[in-house]
């Protein structure tokens, strides 16, 4: 318990702009809780995810709000319902594989709101987000393995992610229409069997990461198809608006331009008052 909630705090602290040396040019947030592979990237990745993760678990030992309230600002953060996916550029799976991280996060988020019955404006912006998401992946994704040439190191690793996909299609078959379910369940399936099919042929299918991989995540298919009635709440339609997309700019990222423009205003009164020194000594 207490490693749990010295976790959640932990991401608390990070993300806390007054902790750091840039705090005298910029308090606002670090980024540190949600940044993925680059200090630029905010989208949806596995630095968040875990976060939220933590976040929540704190939130369930310790009833303390401010841990729920972090992993909300960090959803808005990363996600919003109506943003233009593509600028993610989540393709890129070398880069990018991670946001599926993210978006079993975002489901597990959902769980618990309905458990601790808070069915309000977040859950439908997560619900919303999350959907909005799957719609993407229904389109766009496909097995990692289909196309070796993107991946630096083609292993085994890559087919056992697949499962993450599949649990994703799953969770969505939770808060989606009917006409909705029946393509997302294709997709669970698909990538169930893919992932399956193709490590059940690799001599290396027994190695750590694949393994823990469908230990974590391989086993809930099976409840979605014996429960392939079950459903969560669906967010009153007062909860729908949901405002426009932002962009979160990090601390140091504000705080360095700052310093730009107050080295660059220094430099030009320097140099304002040694003209007028030589002028006054001239004449």
């Amino acid at each position: 318990r207490d490693a749990a909630l010295g976790l959640a705090q932990w991401v608390l602290d990070m993300d806390d702009g007054t902790k750091t040396i840039f705090r005298w040019l910029c308090r606002s947030y670090t980024g540190l809780a949600s940044k993925s592979r680059t200090p630029e990237y905010h989208g949806p990745g596995r630095g968040a995810a875990n976060s939220i993760l933590a976040l929540l678990d704190g939130h369930r030992l310790s009833q303390e709000r401010k841990f729920l309230d972090k992993a909300e600002q960090l959803i808005r953060r990363c996600v919003h319902p109506e943003e233009r996916i593509e600028k993610h550029q989540l393709l890129d799976a070398e880069n990018r594989w991670f946001y599926t991280m993210f978006l079993q996060a975002l489901a597990r988020y959902l769980h618990y709101k309905v458990e601790i019955e808070e069915i309000d404006h977040m859950y439908a912006y997560a619900q919303a987000s999350l959907l909005h998401y799957v719609r993407w992946m229904a389109e766009h994704e496909y097995p990692y393995l289909s196309k070796p040439e993107l991946l630096e190191y083609p292993t085994e690793t890559w087919a056992a992610q697949d499962m993450r996909k599949c649990e994703i299609f799953d969770q969505a078959t939770l808060h989606c229409s009917e006409n909705e379910r029946v393509l997302f369940r294709e997709k669970a399936q698909f990538f169930f069997d893919y992932s399956v099919e193709t490590l059940s042929k690799m001599p290396t299918r027994t190695l750590c990461r694949p393994v823990v991989l469908l230990l974590s995540y391989g086993f809930s298919h099976h409840w979605f198809l014996q429960n392939s009635e079950a459903r969560l709440p669906q967010a009153p339609q007062e909860f729908q608006r949901f405002g426009r997309p932002t962009v979160f700019v990090p601390q140091r990222q504000i705080a360095l331009r700052r310093a730009k423009i107050l080295l660059t205003a220094g430099a030009v009164l320097f140099a304002a008052a040694a003209a007028w020194l030589l002028y006054q000594y001239l004449g």
